[in-house]
C-alpha cells in the first residue's frame, strides 16, 4: 500500500478511535502515524508536481475538479493537524489535537 493511502486509513481510524473514546487505540494509531509521516509527506511532495491541476478538461470539453489533488492535499493537512506539536492552553484541554467536524459550516467553499 502506498504511504498516502496508508496514512489516510490511519487518520480515519484515529478519528474513529477518538469519536468512540478509545484513547489507548488513538495513542497507538498516532504513534504509527508519527512513524510513517515522513514517507507520506515525501509521497505527497513527489506527486505535487505530477498532479497539480485542480481543474481538468474532460474529453467532451467540460471541466471538472481533479478529486485526486484534493484528496492528496487533504491527507497532508490532516497529518499536520494530528501531528503538530501542541503548546497552547487549548492543547492541554485537547491533547490529541483532533477536532471532529461539526457539519457543513466546517467545509470550505469550492474554489
Amino acid at each position: 500500500m502506498n504511504p498516502i493511502n496508508y496514512a489516510k486509513g490511519l487518520l480515519d481510524e484515529f478519528e474513529g478511535a477518538l469519536r468512540t473514546g478509545s484513547t489507548k487505540l488513538a495513542a497507538e494509531i498516532k504513534a504509527e502515524l508519527e512513524k510513517i509521516a515522513p514517507h507520506a509527506r515525501r509521497a505527497i511532495a513527489d506527486l505535487h508536481g505530477v498532479v497539480e491541476d485542480k481543474i481538468v478538461k474532460l474529453p467532451d470539453g467540460t471541466e471538472a475538479e481533479n478529486k485526486l489533488v484534493t484528496d492528496i492535499k487533504a491527507v497532508g493537512v490532516r497529518l499536520d493537524e494530528v501531528l503538530a506539536p501542541k503548546t497552547t492552553k487549548a492543547a492541554t484541554k485537547n491533547p490529541t489535537g483532533f477536532t471532529p467536524p461539526t457539519g457543513p459550516a466546517d467545509t470550505p467553499p469550492a474554489a
